[in-house]
């Protein structure tokens, strides 16, 4: 997009005059670059900032506004020598591109003893949340979203989102209860894929170690896109979920429970038909343990049961039974024996 074309299109969404495509267009623009979003955010402060927001509310202010100025204004000489109705359909025309001129021309005007290029530099400064072993949070953000983050998990977002986008990314696992927000896409970056919602509730699960990224959806809706050239795309609606393999290109949907997915935010370890390494590192995760084995376990070990705020002993006399193993637990350290 050119930057007379996006000067355009940000002047229609900060005078009000956008329609819905506008905003989406803008939102592509945002993420394609963190110097998109400098600058976007720079001009938004331009327009809330300067006497340019208080004077150019609407349409008919401007109009006004700009016939006062038309000589200052960087025209054409034709274009002024113009009838005045002739003159006038063209100012109304264009007069959110006007707008956003005025701002940018009053912004220098005050910055005029600053580089050029300052103008599109900002410093965003990021909140980094992130949980060890056996603890768990939960996190309120500006915008009113609420985030359970689990253990062994990392969340990286910007003190302050902007006017048209809240991102965060994420290692590890996480659910949101996403503030309802139909102006801001509330988008989630982890694993390979990008997972956007307006107003939702939804779990992401993707630990560094894991080869197999997962977005299952509560409640609402949300878009799951693949982060890579010629990525799928694909769109959830509560109670199924995609899985994503990271190094292959894409997407599988599948229907779930949401206790497995999200239960563990309130106290629930859930495996169904979980093999023996899930289940091992899952209550290392849990319980900020460390396992160790004496044997091996069968190849065709599978486990499938449900425990809400049990202690690590209670649940490894329930994974041993008809499983032939011992067990000893001193500190965190967990030995377990395999008869053989």
């Amino acid at each position: 997009m050119k930057n007379t074309e996006i000067y355009t299109l940000i002047g229609r969404i900060l005078s009000g005059e956008a329609d819905r495509q506008d905003h989406d267009l803008l939102q592509e623009w945002l993420k394609a670059s963190e110097e998109n979003q400098a600058v976007y955010e720079n001009l938004r402060q331009v327009w809330y900032q300067t006497s340019t927001h208080d004077q150019f509310s609407n349409a008919d202010r401007v109009f006004q506004k700009i016939l006062t100025r038309r000589d200052q204004l960087p025209m054409d000489r034709d274009v002024r020598s113009l009838p005045r109705r002739d003159y006038t359909r063209w100012l109304k025309a264009g007069v959110a591109a006007a707008v956003l001129l005025v701002g940018v021309l009053s912004f220098l005007w005050l910055q005029k003893d600053v580089a050029s290029t300052a103008m599109v530099e900002e410093k965003i400064v990021w909140v980094v949340k992130e949980n060890p072993a056996g603890q768990k949070s939960n996190i309120v953000l500006s915008d009113g979203t609420i985030v359970w983050l689990n253990a062994e998990s990392k969340m990286r977002y910007p003190s302050n989102f902007t006017d048209s986008l809240r991102r965060i990314e994420l290692t590890g696992e996480a659910y949101f209860e996403v503030a309802k927000d139909t102006v801001r896409p509330f988008v989630v970056a982890s694993g390979g894929l990008q997972t956007t919602a307006l107003g939702t509730a939804f779990n992401v699960q993707s630990y560094a170690g894991d080869s197999v990224t997962t977005v299952f959806l509560e409640e609402g809706s949300v878009k799951v896109e693949e982060m890579k050239e010629n990525g799928s795309t694909a769109f959830l609606e509560p109670g199924w979920g995609i899985s994503a393999v990271r190094e292959s290109t894409g997407l599988r949907k599948f229907i779930g429970q949401a206790e497995q997915w999200s239960g563990w935010k309130d106290g629930v370890l859930f495996f169904d038909n979980a093999d023996f390494q899930e289940v091992i590192t899952a209550c290392e995760r849990w319980y900020n343990v460390e396992f160790s084995m004496n044997g091996t376990p069968s190849e065709d070990w599978k486990f499938t049961g449900k425990f809400k705020n049990e202690y690590l002993e209670n649940v490894l006399e329930s994974l041993r039974y008809g499983k032939d193993f011992g067990y000893t637990i001193k500190d965190k350290y967990v030995e377990l024996t395999f008869k053989q």
